[in-house]
């Protein structure tokens, strides 16, 4: 009689753990996500799940390690990375900052509660900050040509002002020249008109002359 209560009991306990079992496992909550940071920039992983009564937080990548007993206030820690800092004060965090090749891969968020497991996955990829223009670049590239057209407007008007300067002698000389001319002419006119007349009035003279010469006028 003894052995078969006991066997009875041996059978009711399993039954009881099996259904524990399955509850825990249909309680348990696991999600995977895909993160994409660039290099330099910061990253953060949240696990909000939604929880009552944590008991534990346990992080992990690969062979690091990161367990917070919430019901005996103790942690233990074996990341080696100085940028990786954990929270344990809701949101749950793990925050990652000037990432890096080496910090990508899988993460995992662990947390127990009186309800079960919880599970929070996220793979981490590091990509490169894509190339853009240097602010410093950026402006002289926008600096040349506005100093380009200063430049040839400063040249222009400097090639106008010189234009002008040689160009107004040049035109006083060709006034002047044009008013005085006439005055020449006139001065130079008179001698030569007086000369004709004087000319022609010998000629007339020396006709005369020479025609009572030959008619016997004289």
């Amino acid at each position: 009689m003894g052995n078969m209560f006991g066997q009875e009991q041996a059978a009711l306990l399993s039954i009881q753990l099996l259904v524990m079992c399955h509850v825990h496992a249909d309680n348990a909550v696991e999600d995977h996500k895909n993160t994409l940071v660039s290099r330099g920039d910061s990253a953060t992983l949240t696990c909000n799940i939604s929880v009552k009564n944590v008991t534990q937080i346990r992080w992990r990548k690969g062979s690091s390690v990161y367990v917070h007993s919430a019901s005996e206030n103790r942690t233990s820690d074996n990341f080696t990375s100085h940028r990786i800092r954990i929270s344990v004060d809701l949101p749950i965090t793990l925050n990652i900052s000037n990432a890096q090749h080496e910090d990508a891969g899988l993460y995992q968020c662990h947390i127990t509660d009186i309800s079960g497991p919880n599970t929070i996955s996220w793979n981490l990829t590091v990509s490169e900050k894509p190339k853009g223009i240097d602010p410093s670049w950026y402006f002289l590239y926008m600096l040349t040509p506005v100093v380009g057209f200063l430049l040839c407007v400063f040249i222009s008007s400097v090639c106008i002002c010189r234009k002008l300067s040689t160009r107004t002698p040049n035109q006083d000389s060709v006034q002047t020249h044009f008013h005085t001319e006439p005055v020449g002419e006139v001065v130079l006119s008179q001698p030569i008109g007086v000369m004709d007349h004087g000319t022609n009035h010998n000629h007339r003279r020396q006709y005369m002359e020479r025609l009572n010469s030959i008619y016997g006028l004289s």
